[in-house]
Formats: C-alpha cells, structure tokens, sequence
C-alpha cells in the first residue's frame, strides 16, 4: 500500500483538490459496511485522509475512476520515470496488485520529492485522527493506523502489506546530527513486522549519532547532489 503514496501524488496534480466526488458512503467507513446503497461527496483533498490514513483500497479505486483509471495509472508510472525511479511499475492505484513493483532506492527518490516538494502529504500521514464534514452533514472520523504516527520526531510515511510484499513501509524521522536537525529516510520491503525493523534502524541511526560514528552518506544521502526535479518528456 506505499502505492498510494504515488497515488495521493498524481492525485494532487491531476485533479483540482476542491472537485468533489461521489463515493459510496459504506467505504468510508470501518470496518466497511455491506451496503453501498447510499452515496456522499468530498472533495478530492478530503478524500486523501482516508487512503492515507487508513490505507483505503475503495478511495484509490475511486480517484483513479474519477480521472480514468487507464490514465491515471499512467499518470502514476510517467512521474515514477520522471523521478528516476526506473526500477518502479504501478499496475493499480491501491497497491494490490503483485504487479505494483519497486526498490528500495526508487521509494527513497519519491521520499525525497514529497519531502521537498509535497510536504503536505507527509503531514496527512502523520495525522492521528480527522473528522470530516459532507455537505450533507454526515461526519465520518478517520484514525491512522500507522503506529508511528504519534512519535514526535515522525516527519511522514505510509505502511503496506501483501501477501508477496508482506509488511512495507516508507518513513521520514527528524533527528539531530551534530546540532543540526536531520530528515532520515528508513525504507523496509519484505518484512515480517514494520515496526519493530523501523524502529531497529531508527534506534542504531540514533545512537550510532551519539557515539559518534560516521554516518556520511546516511544522515544526508541527498544533500550532496543536484536537487530532485521532474523530468516529463513531451
């Protein structure tokens, strides 16, 4: 499911955030309800908070519905080329699909970019619990189902699991390095439990700090090179 950080992406630059779209009512509830009978709407910015914060599979499938679904997966693999993730195929909008394909250096590419350039995205992640309004009047409160999401030092990041892929995870953490506040990006693929190996590698980055050790090419892997830019080709 880090597929739907692409897909909040794509979201963001192919769609107006304040175009409203019809969903089903029983998918923005959880556990989603059997019937689908009744419908609401929220604005595309809204509806982030749900696929973010609750991985919901229904939300990507209706974003890409709304704009196309053949072109907005496209839209989704021409941004992963355009960021250099050249190892990175995205099949589906929710990252269900074993064709969803990436690295752990392509998802640190994109980590860079949201971090960057899409800071909001981080910040929808690292939101505990949010209630929205329809226009309506139906509220629906949403709560995040990433463990990290109450650590003060959390930048931003999204959970996954599959069958194939088991436990996933792309994380930002703020920490100091030499007085200097630091962004870390912490990638697992293929884990048996996410939060236990983040907060491994988290806690050795943290005291390796401490001691003293040399960590260049660790606490700041990107700052030595060129800034991160999209490439479209036209």
């Amino acid at each position: 499911s880090v597929t739907k950080l692409m897909t909040a992406l794509v979201a963001n630059e192919t769609i107006m955030f304040d175009r409203e779209i019809s969903v089903p009512r029983a998918i923005l509830l959880y556990p989603p309800a059997s019937t689908t009978s009744m419908s609401v709407q929220f604005s595309v910015g809204d509806l982030l908070y749900p696929l973010l914060m609750e991985s919901n599979n229904a939300i990507a499938a209706a974003l890409a519905d709304y704009y196309g679904s053949r072109g907005f997966i496209g839209w989704m693999n021409t941004t992963a080329r355009a960021l250099d993730m050249a190892s990175t195929s995205f099949a589906d909008a929710s990252g269900i699909s074993p064709e969803n394909i990436s690295t752990t250096e392509d998802l640190y590419r994109l980590a860079i970019y949201l971090t960057n350039k899409k800071s909001f995205i981080w910040g929808i992640t690292r939101t505990r619990a949010k209630t929205l309004a329809a226009p309506n009047g139906a509220t629906f409160t949403f709560n995040n189902f990433n463990e990290f999401s109450s650590y003060s030092n959390f930048v931003g990041g999204k959970t996954g699991h599959t069958g194939q892929a088991q436990d996933t995870m792309v994380s930002v953490f703020a920490t100091s390095v030499d007085g200097v506040s630091r962004r870390v990006a912490i990638i697992v693929l293929k884990s048996a439990d996410y939060t236990t190996d983040i907060s491994r590698l988290a806690d050795w980055f943290t005291q390796s700090v401490a001691q003293g050790v040399s960590v260049t090419g660790t606490a700041c892997a990107s700052c030595a090179a060129p800034p991160t830019y999209r490439k479209i080709s036209l």
